[in-house]
């Protein structure tokens, strides 16, 4: 047996027993591109298929990106499978409008495409196979790295997640091209891996050289990163279930004395792994720490939109406020006037001057009735209401003035509003707009009062 071919050959058989990989395993799904990676997986699939015992399949996946050099490797994939005897199965597809559609990057898109592929083309037991390598292993902890990660992040490809496995993740890519040499396999080449536009690409092409220069060995050491890594993020995991057992009162509440007397990095973890299943969202770094000084001092924060996170007494937790516009609608036919709307009493009194008026705190609070259109009604915001500022002259949206003024996502849709046929008249803790203000003419004035009995 020739060197790379044992080399390769020793790599998967470890990949394979270390990660219990063909266990309960009928049949392999092999994602074969027709590369030097998915040539030498499926060929050393293939030869151990008896010894081990189970059927072989592969998937090729067109995405419609390349042209003639596509359909070049989709030929090639299929003669190659046709040589060897082994089912082969075709997917196209137009990667460049669906990743339009779907607002993904094409490589996003791409990979979203090839495991629904893989996925319906398992049957039974099946696994996935892919062609993932030692070299795939760095460039995909240098990726997360740079774009801010965990310890999981830094402990790169895993070997098995859920029906997906990746025999030859200890194989390095020089030792792979050595297999396919020694056995005499062709295989094709993508023309966009040699191309720098994609992130990945930048990876393989500009960074990993100049650490192949520092160290010629720099793949055994990021391999030897990713396993110790790997340990201690499932050292993580493990705890952070336990603590989430532990913590947990409710739907994504938790208590807040159970995580004040766990370990920080186990904090940490829970806020990331429960955030992720809460929104399918990642955490960023910063939001993690600020969330924990949230949990000591108690509060709320905003995280991403309608995204919050609460700390009182006795819980932690995450939760969602959705805004909804009431369609109560109460109009105002005689004054004086009180009526309770929530947690809000809305009153309106009558006064015969503006000059008579002694306490000049309320004159942003008097509308002039003669400045009214139609029926004056109470009711809470809905879209498009605009206010007018009377002294700056501004006129903004209620939505982007409630946004500016921090009012909370949950008390917008509650705050009274009153308003004529022509729009806002008054708005709760921001007074009259400009055209309803009254003069020191005025003799037909209104006073409104509003109180908040939740406070």
């Amino acid at each position: 047996m020739s060197n790379f071919t044992q080399i390769v050959r020793s790599n998967v058989f470890k990949a394979l027993n270390e990660y219990k990989m063909l266990e309960n395993t009928d049949e392999i799904i092999v994602g074969f591109s027709g590369g030097a990676d998915s040539v030498c997986l499926l060929h050393i699939l293939y030869s151990l298929k008896r010894e081990i015992g189970y059927s072989l399949k592969a998937v090729h996946i067109n995405h419609g990106i390349r042209g003639d050099e596509a359909e070049r490797d989709e030929k090639f994939a299929e003669q190659f499978c046709l040589k060897y005897g082994i089912p082969f199965q075709a997917f196209k597809f137009k990667c460049i409008e669906e990743a339009e559609e779907s607002k993904e990057t094409l490589e996003e898109c791409g990979r979203r495409l090839r495991y629904k592929s893989f996925n319906e083309a398992c049957g039974g037991k099946s696994k996935i196979a892919t062609a993932h390598n030692a070299n795939d292993n760095a460039e995909t902890i240098i990726f997360n790295i740079t774009r801010g990660t965990s310890v999981k992040g830094v402990s790169g490809i895993p070997f098995v997640r859920d029906n997906i496995i990746r025999p030859l993740l200890y194989c390095s890519r020089n030792e792979i091209e050595g297999y396919c040499r020694e056995n005499e396999l062709d295989y094709v080449t993508d023309s966009t891996n040699s191309e720098v536009d994609f992130t990945r690409n930048k990876i393989r092409h500009l960074i990993l050289p100049v650490l192949e220069e520092i160290n010629p060995s720099y793949i055994s050491s990021f391999n030897g990163l990713s396993d110790n890594a790997r340990l201690v993020a499932d050292y993580l995991t493990k705890n952070t279930e336990q603590l989430i057992c532990k913590a947990k009162i409710g739907e994504f509440i938790y208590s807040r004395e159970a995580l004040l007397n766990a370990d920080k990095a186990i904090v940490f973890e829970l806020f990331c792994t429960e955030f992720n299943k809460y929104t399918n969202l990642i955490l960023d770094r910063k939001k993690v720490y600020i969330l924990y000084d949230l949990l000591i001092i108690g509060g709320r924060l905003q995280l991403y939109g309608n995204i919050f996170a609460e700390v009182k007494k006795a819980y932690f937790r995450f939760y969602q406020v959705y805004e909804s516009f009431s369609e109560d609608i109460i109009t105002i036919d005689t004054i004086p006037f009180e009526k309770q709307m929530g947690n809000y009493i809305i009153k309106l009194e009558k006064n015969d001057n503006y000059s008579k008026i002694v306490n000049q705190i309320d004159a942003g609070d008097m509308i002039d009735c003669n400045t009214v259109s139609g029926n004056l009604v109470l009711r809470t915001r809905k879209s498009g209401d605009c206010f007018t500022f009377p002294r700056r002259n501004v006129t903004k949206t209620l939505k982007k003035l409630f946004t500016e003024e921090n009012i909370p996502i949950e008390t917008r849709s509650q705050l009274p509003v009153i308003s004529d046929d022509l729009g806002v008249v008054w708005v709760f803790g921001f007074g009259v707009t400009k055209r309803c203000l009254p003069s020191e003419n005025s003799n037909n004035i209104v006073l409104i009062r509003g109180e908040n009995n939740d406070k």
